[in-house]
């Protein structure tokens, strides 16, 4: 299993905070197109997004990673910047994504 390279998990982040956890379950078309340009399984997207959500709620991360909780603390109260530097991964990455 490769790790999460930074650019995928400050988009990830960011669409947690713009579509919410449901958005970023199997089947949806946000978790889709995450794992069509990451190269990962949506199961794979589903779960570090659940990692995320647990972080979030319970205020720590058994499962999500040094990097997932460092970025976390960065910008979680810093959406415009958090969202600014998720359009420049996009564009740098090409990946097919909504800017957000």
């Amino acid at each position: 299993m490769a790790r999460w390279s930074h650019d995928e998990l400050i988009i990830l982040i960011a669409a947690y905070h713009r579509y919410g956890l449901k958005e970023l379950n199997r089947g949806k078309p946000v978790c889709r197109a995450l794992a069509n340009s990451f190269g990962r399984s949506e199961s794979a997207i589903e779960r570090q997004a659940r990692n995320l959500d647990d972080f979030v709620r319970r205020k720590g991360i058994q499962h999500g990673g040094r990097l997932l909780t460092q970025l976390w603390k960065r910008y979680r109260r810093h959406l415009p910047e958090l969202y600014r530097k998720a359009n420049e991964v996009i564009k740098r990455n090409h990946w097919n994504l909504k800017k957000f």
